[in-house]
């Protein structure tokens, strides 16, 4: 096995393939890369709904697609908001495994899991390409995988965007400007929490409890 690259391996079982792929990535934007591999928690966690966030955040910054292409005056709208922590909460609407991508090196095996975060609670019969269309992207990526080894499980994550469940999803605020032929079809906008270092659900009780406690998935998290 490699050297590990990254010092949170010392909180893991092992020292994976996935930790030998830097933060910088395989290419590509690499400031971006080093954004998406960020590897430690925001040291603060302002609350915003996901209705305020969008509100807050223009949805298009209308840069180019890489950030050693942005001029000055978008760089110092753009770099102090991805200094910045944010816990969002809204309704889960789905949980989807990404391709491979420069930013984790390219490997088939590790995928960031996608949760799509929606704004209100979705009508009943909705159709699932407008709730998707009308969220706001979070990403777990594969290093946050490793350190919550054994607490989330995507089949879970999966189980609850299928009951829409109320969370509050919390981790860096990033902006991603490759993908504005996305808008209005598999996002409301370019801003992302990525990475995701926390996910929690509602309870029945109203309280957030972190995915991954001991609890029965079927009763445990509050339906509309």
């Amino acid at each position: 096995m490699g050297l590990c690259l990254f010092s949170a391996a010392a909180s893991l079982p092992g020292c994976g393939k996935r930790l030998q792929c830097p933060a910088s990535g395989l290419g590509g934007d690499v400031e971006l890369n080093r954004l998406k591999n960020r590897l430690v928690p925001p040291d603060s966690l302002p609350e915003l709904s996901a209705a305020a966030f969008l509100a807050a955040y223009p949805p298009d910054m209308h840069t180019p697609k890489e950030h050693d292409e942005y001029t000055a005056s978008q760089r110092d709208s753009i770099e102090p908001r991805e200094a910045e922590g944010r816990a969002l909460t809204g309704y889960l609407v789905a949980a989807i495994r990404a391709f491979p991508e420069l930013s984790n090196c390219l490997d088939p095996e590790d995928e960031d899991w996608h949760l799509n975060l929606y704004p209100s609670p979705p009508p009943a019969g909705a159709d699932q390409d407008s709730l998707i269309a009308g969220s706001i992207i979070t990403e777990i990526t594969p290093k946050w995988q490793d350190m919550r080894q054994g607490v989330w499980d995507f089949d879970t994550l999966k189980a609850l965007a299928r009951s829409h469940a109320e969370v509050r999803i919390s981790g860096w605020v990033m902006y991603d400007p490759e993908h504005p032929d996305h808008l209005g079809r598999l996002r409301a906008t370019l801003w992302e929490i990525h990475p995701v270092t926390a996910v929690e659900v509602r309870d029945a009780a109203g309280a957030w409890v972190p995915v991954g406690s001991p609890m029965p998935l079927a009763s445990a998290f509050r339906l509309r």
